[in-house]
């Protein structure tokens, strides 16, 4: 159970501040050596998931969210050509049915931009980018809406406990960011100056009618709520009450640019990416850093993004060395010589990611893993992703 929201942005180091109970983790010295971190140190088995490829064609994993439950598996699309939300497959990777829909009718999409699975039900929420919020349940069966006020835009939602919803959102009018919760009632709340300080600031750099604000995502971590946010160093746990305290100082050192942080966005020092964070459980958890470029440069995305590893029982935080231009980087897998692993989502004692067929297949070819290179063998460029499972000890 959720009990609790957890506001966070993260950057690291190695010191426990005995008096404030604050945690300083050291990033600096984590990005000058660039360590690997052994999958095996937590996990004890890793085997490859083909989802099915028949009918159903799914988009690039990088815009798919997963939630497993129950031996299931469903992936929430945001960019699907389809029009459809949400997919469900059985844990051997086979379709077993889809559902929400696009559209405009009743329990519709028009522009889907996050959901979350309340693992107490089983429901899934999905955000509509245009103050719309949408239940379902883990069958498929539209339930109800959350309507939001008109002049709110691009909600992101995260269940925070059994039928306990958090909304943030952007509030257009008056160009800020607020919270709201829903309880069992249905009610919607604002939190008004519960959670001070999420965003810094705002970014009109990007032209997106000259307010953006601040990249930021919630996720859930041991059982509690988090909100990372690339405008901040330090990582919050919020009580029942939304009072907000103090868990971890992240510290870049030389790496850290102060400018980064005021404007919210590129400057010159290394910065989170929150699309790509994913936290752990209570032994590690995990984000993703991204490094300033030129644009002459002309690097991918990818290729700037390097995974950091935060050990919780030594405090100690890796940064392994990325591999190309390729989202196979993370813990490195001495578990069968596969590529490197990333956990996209973490549910009881397993972690699970996604790969697009054509970088599972390049990857196999690279590795020394006979799992990886049998189910290569399966795959064509134009199948379905494959999802990777590791059993933790």
């Amino acid at each position: 159970m959720r009990g609790f929201l957890t506001v966070a942005a993260i950057l690291l180091g190695t010191q426990i501040f005995a008096s404030s109970g604050v945690r300083v983790i050291d990033a600096e010295s984590a990005l000058k050596e660039r360590e690997g971190l052994n999958l095996s140190r937590y996990a004890t088995s890793i085997k490859y998931i083909p989802l099915e490829t028949g009918l159903i064609y799914l988009p690039e994993a990088a815009d798919i969210s997963l939630y497993v439950r129950d031996g299931e598996y469903y992936l929430v699309s945001r960019n699907d050509a389809n029009g459809t939300g949400c997919y469900k497959y059985g844990n051997d990777g086979a379709f077993v049915s889809t559902f929400i829909r696009r559209g405009r009718g009743p329990g519709e999409w028009t522009y889907l931009v996050d959901s979350d699975m309340d693992y107490n039900s089983g429901n899934i929420v999905v955000a509509d980018a245009y103050n719309k919020v949408l239940v379902y349940g883990k069958e498929g069966g539209y339930l109800h809406s959350v309507p939001l006020p008109g002049y709110i835009k691009f909600p992101r939602v995260l269940y925070a406990g059994p039928d306990s919803l958090l909304i943030s959102v952007d509030n257009m009018q008056e160009s800020k960011g607020e919270m709201y919760v829903v309880g069992k009632d249905g009610i919607l709340k604002e939190m008004s100056g519960a959670i001070e300080n999420i965003y810094v600031r705002m970014d009109t750099s990007m032209g997106f009618r000259g307010q953006v604000f601040c990249r930021w995502v919630m996720f859930d971590y041991g059982g509690e709520g988090y909100i990372i946010s690339q405008a901040t160093d330090t990582v919050y746990s919020v009580s029942g009450d939304f009072k907000k305290h103090a868990r971890y100082f992240l510290d870049f050192g030389k790496f850290r640019d102060e400018s980064a942080y005021e404007d919210c966005h590129s400057g010159e020092g290394i910065h989170i990416l929150p699309e790509g964070s994913r936290f752990g459980n209570s032994r590690f958890f995990c984000l993703r850093l991204l490094i300033p470029v030129d644009m002459d440069e002309r690097l991918s995305l990818n290729e700037r993004m390097i995974p950091l590893i935060y050990d919780v029982a030594s405090n100690k935080a890796y940064a392994p060395k990325s591999k190309g231009d390729t989202m196979l980087n993370g813990f490195t897998n001495d578990l069968d010589g596969g590529a490197p692993f990333w956990p996209h989502v973490i549910y009881e004692d397993r972690m699970y990611q996604l790969v697009d067929a054509i970088d599972f297949i390049e990857a196999a070819q690279e590795s020394d893993s006979a799992g990886m290179k049998r189910v290569a063998a399966q795959l064509t460029e134009d199948s379905n992703p494959v999802l990777i499972e590791v059993t933790l000890k």
